[in-house]
Formats: structure tokens, sequence, C-alpha cells
């Protein structure tokens, strides 16, 4: 009876410890291009809206438990023969943060790329 209740010991104390270390476990990052027109993405319990006209190439990088690194740039085309095109008004990029009703980026692409750094407990993003 005794060896018993040790080993029921031994095993509380092991899932009181393991429990912590497992649930605090990050995201992978997440790289994807988005081609024109309307894709939602689901990232870390987070939904975000990508409208745009040009593809762009987007990166979503856990920075803490309740915080995302969101990264986008206009796609460069595949030779690189071909200049980069500055922006344009037609090309457009909306991004949403569907989660609490925000949008995170509305207008033409910067030439350098964006980034900012998205709270997911108070939906605030910093850039």
């Amino acid at each position: 009876m005794r060896k018993v209740s040790r080993i029921l010991f031994a095993a509380v104390l092991l899932v009181a410890f393991c429990v912590p270390v497992l649930g605090d476990e990050l995201p992978a990052p997440l790289e994807r291009d988005i081609y024109p027109g309307v894709t939602n993405i689901s990232y870390a319990g987070q939904s975000f809206r990508f409208e745009t006209t040009v593809t762009i190439h987007v990166s979503l990088i856990p920075r803490g438990a309740n915080l995302i690194e969101l990264r986008f740039k206009v796609h460069q085309g595949t030779t690189t023969r071909t200049p980069v095109m500055a922006a344009s008004p037609n090309m457009q990029i909306e991004i949403d943060w569907v989660n609490w009703n925000n949008t995170i980026f509305s207008g033409t692409p910067p030439p350098d790329g964006w980034e900012g750094l998205l709270h997911t407990e108070s939906g605030f993003t910093e850039k």
C-alpha cells in the first residue's frame, strides 16, 4: 500500500511539472505568399483577413505568449532582370484583425515592407 501511495504521489508531481511546460509552447512561425484577392489566415488563435491587389509575402512570428510579429512586403518577381516597380495607386493592401475588428494596415504597399507587433490580449498594434 505504501508503494502505491509513493507511485501515485510521484505521478501527481510529474503531471504538475510537465503540464505548465507543455502549455507554454509557442506556435511555429508562419510564412506565406498571399495572392491578389481575399485570403483568411488563422494563426495562434487569431484570425486575419488579407485583401490585396498585389502578391505579398507575409510572416507571422510568435514573440511571446501574447505577442505576434506581423511582417509583409510586396513579393518580388521571379527573375532578377525585372526592375522593382514603385507602388502605384492601383496597388492596395488591407489587413484586418478579425478577432478585434481592427484594421492593421490599409493603403499602398510601403517600398521596404511593413512590420508590427500585435498584442493578442488587448488588440493593440505597435508599429
